[in-house]
């Protein structure tokens, strides 16, 4: 076994991880593929409809690039995407998720870069550390960060990532080699920082800068006796300097941020924090994030997440330990930069978050974009020991069977997470189609029906889907060239817009439907009760048409089969209706199932 994990070899070496890493790359393009569609959401529709106008009347100027920043994330690089894709694009968004997925492949092209050149290279175990890539890889292209894949925001959280990664081995090369580097190289540094702060960063270059400048500091501390004085104070000139850029760069951000209702906590930062630290959800929070990394979201309970925290946690003070324990640092400071860039990341989401969307927003998907850097971190410090990357420094053969465990561990996580999240992929397309046929049929769908689209008021989504189908943006340019989208038929088969129609047919209460009458301006409901139903004195649905608040009252009668026929009359001939429909005889499907179902939809047909 040893000797099959010391094998070596040349260019024989890289073969293995190279088409690991295409296999992975592939899946994951198809997993974009199969769980996204054309559909913008979320801060996509704040103040969109004077933004668009203003691109397609040749209005468009220098401040609609600087001031577009929406609760507290500015980026002129996001700016830049909407112009181009409503200018040439004709609104489409798909394109940025299928971006984001070839950056997340460069991404992890630049990650083999440094795994290589400070892993492999100066290890004897090359077998070892072509297995140890594999979860790595897995860190990197983690699907339990869906949120931002399956979403417009894709290309450019994913490509400020990549850009940040590049800075980390940009700046190791820096701090290891300083004396080394010229003053233009060192201010040339300062002045990429400046800029990527103020064109691509969002609200995350603060755990940028700490990433950084702790890096820095440290490295000063530690080999301040290895050098002269006059290199310390230079080392210090600069880390003053660095603060200062920082300095000014976050006051050059913030004026280009605009305020929103979304950013008011409803008191001061010590009044909304102070009280959840003392009670403890804010630690709650954090291992919530931590464990994030590794489990899908949405389990029943916030427990695993804690535990998985704690496992994090733990893994986190080992790889801490093992980095400075066998001098890592004299290699590489990357994944140290790494796992301080996600760890200054949490706690400005807890404090940004917490108030708003309590523990269980800790859970969101959005956020492993940035905290799986530290799993990412943790993974490369393990795997500098387990591949004896400092030969000065041995593990006794007990830690190295528990370093190995514990990569283990971390790579079945991820499987099982990704193995999740690939099965929900056909979902979360569903449902963006669902958001599809909302926008299609916008003159029928109530306000309450646009919440979906997470974009604010009602108001502001409405008005933005109405300029969309006026201009032939997004889903209305070549509509009648989509063959995956139409308007609501005649027939079950055919009524391609509904809320609360489960895939078994049962129809939930509250549930609304969307069909097309016939010629007799009437539309037919055919139910069928099962003998489980609690039926009271007198049966009825309870029907009230989209955009009115009349609600009419029909009887139902069935048969010895439990089949009964309901018929919605005087309705407009050959035109789209939608009607919500609830009843007095519903009941939840199953302890294990929270529905409120009625009946089951046997048929419908516009008449």
């Amino acid at each position: 076994m040893g000797n099959f994990l010391q094998k070596k070899g040349r260019w024989q070496d890289n073969v293995f991880p190279i088409c690991i890493t295409a296999v992975a790359a592939v899946l994951y393009v198809v997993y974009v593929l199969r769980s996204t569609a054309n559909v913008p959401i979320m801060d996509y529709w704040v103040n969109y409809v004077p933004r668009a106008e203003r691109i397609l009347t040749g209005e468009w100027g220098w401040r609609d690039f600087w001031g577009n920043g929406v609760n507290v994330h500015h980026s002129m690089l996001e700016c830049l995407l909407f112009f181009i894709e409503v200018k040439w694009f004709h609104g489409n968004v798909w394109w940025r998720m299928l971006l984001g997925a070839f950056v997340q492949i460069f991404t992890i092209g630049l990650l083999y870069i440094e795994y290589n050149r400070s892993f492999v290279q100066r290890s004897d175990q090359k077998r070892l550390a072509q297995i140890l890539w594999i979860p790595l890889l897995l860190a990197v292209l983690v699907l339990n960060q869906w949120e931002i894949i399956t979403q417009q925001t894709s290309l450019s959280f994913f490509f400020r990532t990549f850009v940040y990664l590049g800075f980390f081995l940009w700046y190791n090369d820096a701090v290891i080699n300083f004396s080394a580097w010229s003053v233009q190289k060192k201010g040339l540094l300062l002045l990429a920082f400046f800029i990527v702060v103020n064109t691509i960063s969002q609200a995350y270059f603060p755990a940028l800068f700490v990433a950084m400048f702790v890096t820095g500091a440290l490295q000063m501390c530690l080999r301040r006796k290895q050098q002269d004085k006059r290199a310390t104070t230079r080392e210090i000139a600069f880390l003053v300097l660095f603060v200062f850029t920082m300095v000014l760069a976050t006051l050059l951000y913030l004026s280009a941020v605009q305020s929103t209702p979304s950013q008011e906590v409803g008191g001061s930062l010590f009044e909304v924090i102070w009280p959840r630290v003392l009670d403890g959800t804010f630690l709650v929070a954090v291992l919530t994030m931590l464990g994030s990394i590794l489990l899908p979201q949405s389990l029943s309970s916030n427990a695993p997440y804690v535990w998985g925290g704690i496992f994090v946690g733990l893994a986190i003070c080992s790889a801490l330990w093992i980095f400075f324990r066998t001098r890592l640092y004299k290699v590489t400071w990357v994944p140290f930069m790494m796992i301080l860039y996600g760890l200054a990341n949490i706690p400005l989401i807890v404090v940004a978050r917490i108030n708003s969307f309590d523990i269980i927003g800790m859970q969101s998907s959005r956020y492993v974009v940035e905290t799986k850097w530290i799993l990412v971190g943790i993974l490369l410090v393990w795997a500098g020991a387990l591949l004896k990357v400092c030969p000065e420094f041995s593990l006794a053969k007990i830690s190295k069977c528990l370093l190995l465990a514990a990569t283990t561990l971390c790579a079945v996580g991820l499987v099982v997470s990704d193995m999740r999240e690939w099965s929900a992929g056909p979902y979360r397309k569903a449902y963006d189609q669902n958001l599809q046929n909302l926008m299609l049929n916008i003159s029928w769908v109530e306000d309450e029906d646009l919440t979906v689209f997470q974009g604010g008021p009602a108001k502001q989504v409405r008005e933005g889907i109405e300029f969309m189908r006026e201009n032939q943006q997004s889903i209305f340019y070549r509509l009648e060239e989509n063959s995956n989208l139409s308007f609501p038929g005649t027939t079950k088969d055919s009524m391609t817009l509904k809320i609360g129609l489960g895939n078994d047919g049962w129809v939930e209460q509250g549930a609304k439907l969307w069909i097309s009458t016939g010629p007799e301006g009437k539309v037919k409901i055919t139910g069928y009760c099962t003998a489980e139903t609690p039926f009271t004195e007198n049966p009825q649905l309870q029907i009230r048409l989209t955009n009115q608040s009349d609600v009419q009252t029909y009887p139902v009668v069935w048969d010895e089969e439990g089949v009964f026929v309901v018929t919605l009359e005087d309705l407009e001939p050959n035109t789209v209706v939608g009607f919500q429909i609830n009843s007095n005889f519903s009941r939840q499907a199953s302890p294990a199932d929270a529905r409120i179902i009625s009946f089951i939809l046997s048929d419908i047909q516009g008449l």
